[in-house]
């Protein structure tokens, strides 16, 4: 009977002495633990031939430094412009421009989203990234940075408008420009459906649009728009997404006008009141945003796969 007794009590016992351990029923604290992969600006980024501008976006202001281009954007935010900031809600052709502040919280330690991003290294320290409610970069018009056939833009995300402005279309990055008669350049957002949209200026013939999978709040998320010189795909956390294909007109990249990240219009002119109308900025962005590249080529399924899983810090599988 004794030996029954105790042949009881040993799982209990042994249960006691393994949640002592703590491996039952609680977590490590991994605080500071770097991930698997922690290079994927250096490695899989920067040496990439076909990439001709990437916005880190780990500055702490004024300049938002292109580090493989030399084509730095300007912070613009709230007090530097005024009449631009605070932003009111507009409709302009059906879609809804969001109320933003215009406040931007440059690179702070520990804010970065791309968990695969490292400065230095395992050894160094996680990356930083912006944080805006419509404040925006602004880059000078050039001929590098839609380039004239082909092109991929990529960038991590994580969207932070409050759910009621789910309906509004929010502005990742804006490099189209309208000349009176039609669009060039190329933008990429998510619109009032929640969904990833892209567009692709076809001059006189309108817009290619093409729209992906939900981007959801509060999540990080690796969004791409590859085009080929006739179809713009959408690829969301490495997966493809949807694609669509020019019925008339050719792409025309813009060299004109001003491109921006965080908000969208940016040929329309500067807001300089509270008038609710198309002026610039508009459709802004909400949340945070990290490593923006672009490529002078459309990446192939299997690279974005690859900078998606070294982004979440995880080697390759």
């Amino acid at each position: 009977m004794t030996s029954t007794f105790i042949f009881m009590l040993l799982p209990i016992a042994l249960l006691a002495l393994v949640g002592g351990l703590c491996f039952v029923g609680c977590s490590f604290d991994t605080h500071g633990i770097p991930p698997d992969f922690t290079t994927y600006s250096s490695d899989d980024i920067v040496p990439n031939p076909d990439c001709v501008a990437y916005w880190k976006l780990d500055d702490e202001g004024p300049m938002a430094i292109d580090s493989k281009g030399g084509h730095d954007g300007t912070y613009f935010k709230m007090g530097d412009l005024p009449g631009q900031f605070p932003c009111p809600t507009f409709m302009n052709g059906g879609f809804r421009s969001a109320a933003c502040t215009g406040s931007l919280k440059e690179a702070q330690a520990n804010s970065g989203i791309v968990i695969g991003d490292f400065e230095g290294g395992s050894g160094g320290s996680q990356a930083p990234c912006i944080e805006t409610d419509g404040a925006y970069v602004e880059i000078a018009a050039n001929n590098v940075t839609t380039p004239p056939n082909q092109f991929s833009v990529e960038a991590w995300v994580r969207p932070g408008w409050d759910p009621s402005d789910s309906d509004a279309v929010h502005t990742f990055l804006d490099f189209r420009f309208f000349d009176g008669t039609g669009f060039s350049g190329f933008s990429l957002a998510v619109n009032g459906q929640g969904l990833l949209q892209g567009a692709v200026g076809l001059g006189a013939a309108g817009e290619l649009i093409v729209a992906g999978g939900p981007v959801p709040l509060q999540q990080t998320s690796h969004v791409v728009m590859t085009f080929d010189g006739t179809t713009a795909a959408l690829f969301l956390n490495g997966m493809f997404s949807s694609q669509q294909s020019i019925q008339s007109g050719t792409y025309v990249p813009n060299t004109m006008g001003r491109q921006t990240l965080g908000a969208g219009a940016p040929w329309a002119p500067n807001r300089s009141d509270q008038t609710p109308s198309l002026f610039f900025p508009a459709f802004p962005y909400k949340g945070k945003i990290q490593d923006v590249a672009i490529y002078s080529k459309p990446l192939d399924a299997g690279t974005i796969q690859l900078h998606n899983t070294h982004g979440l810090g995880n080697k390759d599988t």
